[in-house]
């Protein structure tokens, strides 16, 4: 149900040839940072990933769940504040979905430039400067005074957070080698998005009833600077070469990932019209069961969050776990397991009598609706040079999974109960047959993704594992 960004083992490969995004300049391999003394327990090691301190590790591990789950926190804020944020602001209805549809779309839009950027000039800056700008943008969603206002901030705020997704993955993979270290950073990074998107749905829902829904930004923004100033202090500085006019001109395929970045941005501008209330959601399965929820059970915001609890925290569990295991099992095992058992999920859903006790099914639907290790290759392909670009091509990946899926999901459900036999299409029974196809498309799709995972990576092998 909940994405994960479980990404694993990004080794480096052939150092040939030219990559999408970033031309290969061999130097930046064996160049030190100007002014940089390593101590004893921060050596650089032989496959150029800098052995940093146990202390050092924890911090940027750190820094980077916490941006993550600062990133997800204000979605969750948006999610559950919509409505009243956009009475407070008068926003018109047909302006009601750009304050999400409008951060999303600039996320796409400036993927694939920033993590280029970023592998040419350093990840660090990159991060810091994309943290420093969502906190300064978040603090201006909470003091809008108008819709329109809170629609632009939204859309710089998408611009900075597309700054700290790829670096963030590529510092954890430039700053440990391959190996429990690194398997451990990216599965808190995984962790992060779950955790931080239900924080900010229950802080939102007790906030909009209460102090008001600005307090859940002020917040949001001061973490986001909190974050920025540790940032400044524990993370690695980049190992990079002195960046020239002709580098930045020529090391990046500046035609190529505007024309990507623009094709992207206009596909998400489409796919959000299309499924038009379900836009605002993170993830098309995420959407049916927030809706099965409110218009069908007829529960409060709150009420909602409150029964996403099992999902968010066997989500978080998973990640977190597969930072100590993975490496003991074969690939293509543990995505076949985990796909079956996510694919219960939307089977138990498919079934579920709205009038049943939430225990009997729709609990177990969510506790086991994150077990999925879907992510754990998408970079492997990458060389060390290029991680932020890795973390932008599967950021962009898992972006377009989404929206296709929206757009499909919301589709079928709306043309199901458009052709339901009830007079009143808004009607809860009505609603429920759209909802429950839905759930049925979902778990053709598992067991679809659960044959082609199983077979596709047969000879995947282990990953995560320490290279010396």
């Amino acid at each position: 149900m909940t994405g994960t960004i479980s990404l694993e083992s990004l080794a480096p490969i052939n150092t040939s040839g030219n990559n999408v995004g970033n031309a290969r300049d061999d130097t930046a391999r064996s160049y030190p940072s100007p002014g940089i003394h390593h101590s004893r327990n921060e050596q650089v090691s032989s496959n150029d990933v800098r052995e940093i301190s146990k202390g050092r590790t924890a911090i940027v591990i750190a820094v980077l769940f916490g941006t993550t789950i600062v990133g997800s926190f204000s979605t969750g804020l948006l999610t559950v504040g919509l409505p009243r944020m956009a009475a407070d602001l008068e926003l018109a209805d047909n302006l009601l979905l750009w304050p999400a549809s409008v951060y999303s779309l600039a996320i796409g839009c400036f993927l694939i430039l920033a993590g280029s950027v970023a592998d040419l000039v350093g990840s660090r800056k990159i991060f810091l400067l994309g943290c420093f700008l969502q906190g300064v943008f978040v603090l201006a969603c909470a003091l809008s005074q108008t819709g329109i206002q809170l629609i632009v901030f939204r859309a710089m705020q998408g611009i900075a957070v597309s700054f700290c997704l790829p670096t963030a993955v590529s510092i954890t993979t430039t700053s440990f080698p391959a190996g429990k270290r690194r398997n451990l950073g990216l599965s808190f990074m995984g962790a992060g998005q779950p955790i931080g998107f239900f924080i900010g749905l229950v802080l939102g829902g007790i906030f909009v009833d209460t102090i008001g829904w600005r307090a859940g930004y002020y917040i949001c923004s001061a973490a986001n600077f909190l974050l920025c100033a540790v940032s400044f202090w524990g993370v690695p500085s980049d190992r990079v070469p002195p960046v020239t006019w002709s580098r930045f001109k020529n090391g990046i395929d500046w035609i190529g990932g505007g024309i990507a970045s623009t094709s992207l941005g206009l596909l998400s501008y489409v796919l959000a019209n299309i499924t038009g209330h379900l836009s605002h959601i993170r993830d098309p399965s995420t959407v049916a069961l927030l809706l099965f929820f409110q218009d069908v059970q007829k529960l409060s915001a709150l009420d909602t969050s409150l029964r996403f609890i099992p999902n968010i925290v066997s989500g978080a569990i998973l990640n977190i776990s597969l930072g100590f295991f993975i490496q003991r099992f074969r690939v293509d095992y543990l995505i076949f397991i985990t796909s079956i058992v996510a694919a219960v999920s939307p089977l138990l859903m498919a079934l579920t009598n709205p009038a049943w006790p939430y225990w009997y099914t729709v609990f177990w639907a969510m506790l086991l609706g994150p077990f999925s290790v879907d992510a754990l290759l998408i970079t492997d392909v990458f060389p060390e040079k290029t991680q932020a670009l890795g973390g932008a091509v599967f950021q962009t990946v898992a972006q377009f999974g989404t929206s296709v899926g929206l757009a499909i999901m919301a589709n079928i459900s709306t043309s199901v109960t458009n052709h339901s036999d009830y007079q009143n299409k808004t009607s809860p029974a009505a609603l429920l047959q759209g909802y429950r196809v839905t759930f049925w498309v979902s778990f053709v799709w598992m067991i679809l993704a659960t044959a082609i995972g199983g077979l596709g990576l047969r000879r995947a092998g282990k990953i995560g594992l320490k290279r010396e």
